[in-house]
């Protein structure tokens, strides 16, 4: 808001500057503003229709997934839908999300600026220029129309993952304390009028507000093209309001809790694996045994002390 005011303050100076009266001024930023709210609303609403295209082929992919469990994704941006999903049955997880703000194209165009620069900047004749400008343009403006019509399909991702993938994970959650008052603080009192100060600082009522910054779920994952897949729920520079944060909080740790739900199952299977192994070596560890006793390399006395520190040593795994 207080931005807001600035720039109006500094175009109506600018109109003043040039001799326009205040009434014309007003009206003419009246009127860009109104065009700047209608080009953001047609604009937001083109993006909100993409996605809702956008989800239609998420679903699909979720779909082929069989997944048991499905949780939506609350992000910083509503331009992005996300879904994390799993399939016990398969061990794996998934994350399928769409982005219909992603455009490739104002990177082509951007290219397509430097190069031309480049080209006039260049030492070469001026019908060479031209020509080379041309081919250039051409070349861009073919790639660029591609990018403008790239399939929906590209502009949906579905990463999916075994279960032993999940390495760990972490909720990151930050609230910033501020004191506020009617009068200054003790501290500042002081420092500003000495022990006087200080009784004024005293006296004044202080209240304690904490602002809710941002709230990250980080996965960490045993890919090495992406070994840290981090999750933005809520970012106070991107969205205001305590309500959207508890929701946005609750949908984090519902995240959180079957990502604890994955892990376990991870380790509780490796624990068996471990289980079964041991119990494997063991019997060949016997075997090997009782094939000494019966060659008369070992007595039955020593057969059966080391038999019970094996299995002695079973037990205690």
């Amino acid at each position: 808001m207080l931005a807001f005011i600035i720039i109006n303050i500094i175009i109506l100076a600018l109109f003043a500057y040039f001799g326009l009266s205040v009434e014309a001024s007003l009206i003419i930023i009246g009127v860009l503003w109104g065009l700047i709210i209608i080009l953001a609303t047609k604009s937001k609403q083109e993006t909100q229709e993409k996605l809702g295209k956008l989800k239609i082929i998420k679903k699909e992919k979720n779909e082929k997934f069989e997944p048991t469990k499905i949780i939506e994704i609350n992000t910083t941006s509503d331009d992005i839908s996300m879904d994390f999903l799993i399939n016990e049955k398969k061990e794996k997880f998934a994350i399928s999300y769409c982005n219909a703000s992603e455009k490739k194209d104002i990177e082509l165009i951007n290219a397509k600026v430097e190069e031309l620069k480049k080209i006039s900047n260049s030492d070469i004749e001026e019908n060479e220029k031209k020509e080379l400008a041309r081919q250039v343009a051409s070349k861009y403006d073919e790639l660029i129309n591609q990018a403008k019509n790239q399939a929906d399909e590209d502009l949906c991702k579905f990463i999916e993952y075994n279960f032993d993938e999940l390495i760990d994970y972490e909720l990151l959650e930050s609230t910033e304390t501020k004191l506020q008052g009617k009068m200054l603080s003790t501290a500042g009192g002081a420092l500003l009028f000495g022990g006087i100060g200080a009784l004024i600082g005293m006296s004044g009522e202080r209240k304690v507000k904490k602002n809710k910054e941002f709230i990250v779920v980080n996965l960490q994952l045993d890919d090495i093209d992406c070994p840290v897949f981090p999750i933005e729920f809520f970012n106070r520079n991107k969205m205001m309001g305590t309500e959207k944060y508890e929701k946005r909080l609750q949908n984090a740790k519902e995240l959180c809790s079957m990502l604890l739900f994955i892990k376990n199952y991870s380790q509780k299977k490796l624990q068996k694996s471990n289980i079964i192994k041991n119990e494997t070596e063991l019997v060949t560890k016997l075997e090997q045994l009782a094939a000494l006793k019966e060659k008369n390399i070992i007595t039955e006395d020593e057969f059966i002390k080391m038999k019970t520190k094996l299995l002695t040593e079973l037990n205690k795994e």
